[in-house]
Parts: structure tokens; C-alpha cells; sequence
């Protein structure tokens, strides 16, 4: 016991002569000084929350180890000195090597354990938290049941089956993962936040709705919420008779199931491009253009071309300056050459009639990405896209260069969807190029790459075209003809639906309401143009119902006046072959296919695989005409 007290006097002795006790009690004051400066001064420097937490963490931490650095050194008139030493020359007994280890020892002890304790308190997210911290896939998408909301509450099995149905649809769409039916019955009855939904169920889109009878009609209405922050992304309400109820449940799952891909699409799409963004001015710019680019469609589409442009030209501007602003983010300058091809695009109806200068100034921000990023996917397909409709016109003016315009576009087009599969304009307009050059069932395949490539339906209109126009070239007309219908019905702006129907009418039209049915096609597309324009071909369309119904001199008539539209486009001799042939004149089919063909050589093949010339298939003079190996005949 004298011996203990002895070492303590000792310890105590040492620690005032070593000034430990003062070292300690001045760090004490520095780090509350410290502290207390660190909590004033985070809010307005905007440090990261946790920098306080930091601090204190530190500072609990630091404070055996000043000890220790106290107890070791002094600070002499000579400089800083071992302490040991300074005993030494002094005569004072030390403390012995056994109690200096068992301090260092339970320094330590005291130093893992402290910043240990701190951490736990102040820096460690417990886990409730730190799963809440963690973000929420998009693509994972928890299907809330519908609720029946009408009076009588009759209506309860279709709200089941339209959310079951849109369960099963939605889960099959690649990219994105669907909560199971078993999974949101828990939910069914109960009123539970969105943010909790999205934790629970591990989904960071949630789908919500109702059903409300009201009469011989249903109301159905959903909402498409984001798990993370309950926003509503977008809203839908679908109003159908009341009928076959398997019918009905077919028919709006059908159409809200395509609605809440394409907005979830767009939502994805929206973070996706946030995600990859470093400066917030850019971003915020990015937003608004793409905004006013969607407005300016509706406005194309609304036949107000002028105020569509004005926009689209905004648009093009905000998308240059956060391109500036975020020169390292490709996404701006690759929207930026997407709103002029869509420029030059204005007003081109189903023809060839395109801006070839904007489509050039879309070429500058897609080279200027791919010389940065060589084989970006992202910016192959833009340029591929533009270079298609450059060649078109080219090709449409007879340039030497239209052709090979085409092949570098081909070139591109394939090397973008080499690199990545998903990108489904690029598979939209490789499908188009390769039914030119008559490999149909190439075409077919990319057409159905494009959907594989479009889980969103994004692209959805260009895959119904593309979808029909294929149908077209296989012969298969009632297909092409429903495709066609559901087309018009979904996008009632594009005129290439009423289009196809016109053709189709013309490749087969014999009964006594075919004229009319075609004038009236003609009609239907002719609005969607711009004012003043008329759709040559589209007339041509209606000679030849007119003549398959017998009605010879008016179909004559009307294409003499289709010719004088414009006697100079490349597709007045392939329309007049189809007339000539369809009035009995194989001669003059194939001396205007053997016209036709001198201006556009490249659809040799095409032709050879069309089935409009069937009846000329065994003819030698049409098969040396389309003998890709040979001259044409003159």
C-alpha cells in the first residue's frame, strides 16, 4: 500500500513536473474554441453537414495524444527536448521503463476507445438511416392496387385486374424490375407514405390510381409517383364505356401501361443525364431547353411552324450555353444536334423535303463529341441520323455524293448500336435504310431491335411506322393496315399513318368505296402538312385506286395533276411504272422503272423484291433491269 501511494505521489509528481496537467487543460480550451468557431461559421461557408461532427470527433481523439506528446517532450530554451533527457541532467529519479510502457498502453487503449465512442455517436448512420440514405432505382417500380372510389364500390374486380394486368405487362418489359403481386398486397387496404412504400419495397417509382363508375362510363386515373421525394412525375386518366369487362381490362392496361413507360422513360432519362452533370447553371439550362423543345413539338404538330421554330431555336441556344458552361457533359451538344435535325425537319411531311443546312450545323456538336470521345454510341447515332437525311436529299437531287453519304451514315448507324444495343433511333432509321436496299428481313429484325432497345417506348411512334411500312413491303396489308390504324389513333399529328393507309388502299383498293376512302386518306394527310403543301405521291395513291375501281379516265386525270406538282422528283416514274401496269401497259412499266432507276440507281435491289412488280418478274427485260451486276437497260 506505502508503495502504491508511492508511485501515485510519483505519477502525480511527474505529471505537474512534465506540465501534462497544463498541456491538458490549454487543449481542452482550444478545441472548445475550436468547436464552437467550427458551428458558427459551417452555415454560411455551406460545409458539409457532417464537418462539425468531424471536428469534435478529432478533437476527443487528439486529446491522449496531446498527452502523450506532453509527457514526452518539453520545451526548453535549447528547443524542444526529449523530457527524459532533461530528468537525466537534473539528477531526478524517472519514472520506470514498466510504467511508462503500462502508460503508453493505456494512452492507446484510451485513444481507440475515445475516437471509437465518438464515432459511434456522431459519425456512424445507424442502419435505419443509413438505408434510408440510400437512393431508390427508378427502373425498380412497386404497382399500387387501384382503389374503387365509386359509390356503390361495384367496381372492385376490375380495379384488381387492371392492377394485376398492369403488373404482368410492365414486368415484362425489359429494364425495368416490377414488385410482384404478392408484394404490394400488403399495401392494398392500407394508407402508407410513397417514401415508405419505396423502402419497404425497395422501388424508387411507385404507380397509384383509381377506378370510379359513373354510369354506363369508368374513370380510370393513375399517377406515376416518385418514391424518393412523393412528386408526382406524371397523370392519366382514361375515361371507356362500360362493357366487356375483359375487353376493357385489356384495353386500358394496354394503354396505361404504354403511358407509364413512356413518362417513366422520360423520368429515367431526366436522372440519368442530372447524374452526369457537374455544374448545376448547366443543368438547370439543360432542363428548361428541353422543356421548350417539347412545347415546340407541340406547337409543329399544332401546324404553327413559325412559333415551333422560334422555340426550337431557344431551345438550341440554352443547349449551347450549358454546353459551355459544362464543357466535359456531352449530353447538351448531343441535344443540341437532336433539335436541329428535328429543325430541319419541320415541315417535311412524309417527303424528302429537309433543311439540308441545319442538318450540317447538327453535325458540328455530334463530331465535336466524337472527337473528345471516339465511338460514343450516344453521338454515332445522331450523326448517322443526320447523314441519313442529308443523303436523302442528296440522293433526291441526283449529287454524286448522295450515295456515299448514305453508306457513312449506314457505317455510323451500325457502329452506335454495336457499341450499345439500346440505342433505338439508331436500330429506327437502320431499319429504314436497309428496306431501301430490299434485305427486308434485315430490316425486320432491326425494327424489332429498336423495340428490344426502347423498354420506354420513347421511339413508340417510329416503331409503329416502321412496324407497317414493313408489313407493306412483306405484303402483309391487314397487318399493315391495323398497324397503321393504331398509329393515327396514338399520334393523330404524324401524317405517315393516314399515308400508309392511302397506300395500302392503292395496292388493293377494288371496291366502289375505295375513291372515296382514298380522297379521304388524301385529305387526312394533306392537313397534317403545311399549309400549301400537297402530297404528290399521295395522289398518285388515289389514280390508282381510282383506276383499280374502274374508274380509268379520273385516275388519269389525277395523276396528270400529281405530275405537274413536281414533274422533276425522282418517284414520278416509279408511280407512273405502278399506273402503267395497273392499265396493262408492261411496256411503258418498265420503260418508266428503266427512267426511274437512271436517277436512283441504288434501289435496284429494292425493286428487284417489290412485290408491286410481280406481274414483270419473269420478264427478262425487268430482270436484267434490276441485276445489281449490270448496267441499266437504256
Amino acid at each position: 500500500m506505502p508503495e502504491s501511494k508511492s508511485f501515485l505521489s510519483r505519477l502525480v509528481s511527474e505529471l505537474k513536473r512534465r506540465n501534462v496537467l497544463h498541456v491538458g487543460v490549454v487543449y481542452l480550451v482550444a478545441a472548445w474554441v475550436v468547436v464552437q468557431v467550427t458551428s458558427i461559421v459551417s452555415t454560411p461557408l455551406r460545409l458539409p453537414h457532417w464537418t462539425l461532427a468531424l471536428v469534435i470527433v478529432a478533437a476527443i481523439a487528439g486529446f491522449p495524444l496531446a498527452l502523450v506528446v506532453a509527457w514526452a517532450f518539453e520545451i526548453t530554451p535549447e528547443g524542444v527536448r526529449r523530457t527524459d533527457e532533461a530528468e537525466d541532467q537534473q539528477g531526478r529519479r524517472p519514472v520506470g521503463r514498466a510504467s511508462r510502457v503500462a502508460l503508453v498502453g493505456v494512452t492507446a487503449v484510451l485513444v481507440a476507445g475515445m475516437t471509437w465512442g465518438a464515432w459511434d455517436h456522431w459519425l456512424r448512420v445507424p442502419p435505419v438511416e443509413a438505408e434510408a440514405a440510400r437512393p431508390l432505382d427508378p427502373n425498380h417500380v412497386a404497382v399500387l392496387y387501384l382503389k374503387d372510389i365509386g359509390p356503390n364500390h361495384s367496381l372492385g374486380y376490375l380495379a384488381d385486374g387492371l392492377t394485376e394486368t398492369l403488373i404482368h405487362r410492365l414486368g415484362s418489359v425489359d429494364g425495368l424490375t416490377v414488385v410482384p403481386t404478392n408484394g404490394v398486397k400488403p399495401f392494398r387496404d392500407a394508407s402508407v407514405p410513397f417514401d415508405s412504400v419505396g423502402r419497404l419495397l425497395n422501388a424508387g417509382t411507385v404507380v397509384d390510381g383509381s377506378v370510379q363508375g359513373t354510369g354506363d362510363r369508368v374513370r380510370v386515373t393513375v399517377q406515376l409517383v416518385d418514391a424518393s421525394t412523393g412528386d408526382q412525375l406524371a397523370s392519366q386518366q382514361l375515361d371507356e364505356p362500360l362493357g366487356d369487362p375483359f375487353a376493357l381490362q385489356d384495353t386500358v392496361s394496354s394503354e396505361v401501361a404504354r403511358f407509364l413507360r413512356q413518362r417513366l422513360g422520360k423520368s429515367v432519362e431526366l436522372r440519368r443525364a442530372m447524374e452526369s452533370a457537374d455544374d448545376p447553371r448547366a443543368w438547370k439550362l439543360y432542363q428548361v431547353a428541353l422543356g421548350l423543345r417539347d412545347d415546340a413539338n407541340s406547337l409543329r404538330w399544332a401546324r404553327d411552324t413559325a412559333g415551333a421554330m422560334a422555340l426550337f431555336e431557344r431551345a438550341d441556344s440554352l443547349f449551347r450555353v450549358a454546353g459551355t458552361l459544362d464543357p466535359a457533359w456531352i449530353r447538351p451538344p448531343l441535344e443540341s444536334a437532336w433539335t436541329r435535325l428535328t429543325m430541319a425537319r419541320v415541315g417535311a411531311g412524309v417527303t424528302t423535303q429537309t433543311d439540308t443546312t441545319l442538318l450540317r450545323r447538327g453535325l458540328g456538336p455530334a463530331n465535336q463529341v466524337l472527337s473528345r470521345h471516339p465511338g460514343n454510341a450516344r453521338a454515332l447515332e445522331v450523326k448517322g441520323n443526320l447523314e441519313f437525311f442529308i443523303a436523302r436529299v442528296q440522293l433526291a437531287d441526283r449529287e454524286p455524293t448522295g450515295q456515299r453519304t448514305m453508306e457513312e451514315a449506314e457505317r455510323n448507324l451500325r457502329a452506335a448500336t454495336t457499341r450499345d444495343p439500346t440505342r433505338a433511333r439508331a436500330w429506327a432509321v437502320l431499319a429504314y435504310i436497309l428496306k431501301g436496299q430490299g434485305k427486308f428481313a434485315e430490316a425486320r429484325v432491326a425494327a424489332e431491335r429498336m423495340a428490344e432497345a426502347d423498354p420506354y417506348l420513347s421511339n413508340d411512334a417510329e416503331y409503329l411506322y416502321e412496324l407497317a411500312a414493313l408489313a407493306i413491303e412483306f405484303g402483309q396489308l391487314d397487318r399493315a393496315d391495323s398497324l397503321s390504324s393504331r398509329g393515327e389513333t396514338r399520334f393523330p399529328y404524324m401524317p405517315a399513318f393516314p399515308a400508309n393507309k392511302l397506300l395500302i388502299l392503292a395496292s388493293r383498293g377494288t371496291d366502289s368505296a375505295a375513291p372515296d376512302s382514298a380522297w379521304t386518306l388524301l385529305d387526312r394527310t394533306e392537313r397534317l402538312f403545311p399549309p400549301g403543301q400537297k402530297y404528290q405521291e399521295g395522289r398518285y395513291y388515289v389514280a390508282a385506286t381510282l383506276i383499280r375501281a374502274g374508274l380509268v379516265d379520273s385516275g388519269q386525270a389525277v395523276a396528270h395533276r400529281a405530275r405537274e406538282i413536281d414533274p422533276t422528283s425522282p418517284t414520278v416514274p416509279h408511280d407512273e411504272a405502278y399506273l402503267a401496269l395497273l392499265l396493262g401497259d408492261r411496256e411503258g412499266a418498265i420503260r418508266d422503272l428503266v427512267h426511274y432507276l437512271e436517277v436512283v440507281p441504288q434501289q435496284r435491289a429494292y425493286v428487284a423484291k417489290d412485290w408491286w412488280w410481280d406481274p414483270l418478274k419473269a420478264d427478262p427485260r425487268f430482270q436484267e433491269l434490276v441485276d445489281t451486276t449490270r448496267s441499266a437497260v437504256r
